[in-house]
């Protein structure tokens, strides 16, 4: 990521996505705008920015508050899908395919 890239947040009851543009950054944080202002106008200590942690972005441990693109895609996915993915999963009666999912999940019996 670089100045003049965005960063995605979730909003609202809908989860829109939306960007706020990285306007400059630190050694170790992005600062982050969204107020449309002429940089010539104001010094840029003024600004309205929000420090975000180049780490933890990368990370992902920012996680539905401020993502990436695909981390952002990737929390709507899963917010729109999981609830309906774990019912399905409750209502199954084949035993190949329960135990196939507890592979996946390292399910262990009688633990989790």
């Amino acid at each position: 990521m670089q100045v003049g890239d965005v960063v995605y947040t979730i909003h609202g009851r809908q989860k829109d996505i939306q960007t706020t543009p990285i306007v400059g950054e630190t050694s170790r944080s992005w600062l982050v705008s969204d107020i449309k202002i002429d940089p010539s106008e104001v010094h840029p200590k003024h600004w309205a920015v929000t420090k975000i942690s180049k780490k933890e972005l990368a990370a992902g441990t920012l996680y539905g508050i401020w993502a990436t693109k695909e981390q952002a895609e990737d929390f709507k996915w899963f917010d729109a899908n999981r609830y309906h993915i774990s019912s399905d999963v409750g209502r199954l009666n084949e035993v190949k395919i329960l135990r196939q999912i507890a592979n996946l999940i390292g399910y262990i019996d009688g633990t989790s």
